[in-house]
């Protein structure tokens, strides 16, 4: 069985907010959602997938392929629908 998402050690700063390294990793056939009170990190960590936004360290592989170096082959592997 292999993730189908794994992220390690990400961490992301803003002026007033600050992911920090943050690691799990999404086994094939799971499911799974983020839950939390506003500002804990939930939308940055899915833009940080989506490479919507930049990390400043970690590593995010998407079906085993880093989401930078294999950014289009690893979206077109991906759903998301956003919501405002």
């Amino acid at each position: 069985m292999y993730n189908c998402l794994e992220i390690n050690n990400l961490s992301k700063s803003f002026s007033n907010f600050r992911l920090h390294n943050i690691s799990f990793s999404l086994p094939k056939g799971y499911i799974m959602g983020l839950i939390g009170p506003n500002g804990s990190g939930k939308t940055t960590t899915i833009k940080l997938i989506l490479n919507m936004l930049k990390r400043n360290s970690g590593e995010i592989k998407i079906m085993g392929m880093d989401n930078l170096a294999d950014e289009q082959r690893t979206k077109s592997e991906l759903g998301v629908v956003l919501t405002v």
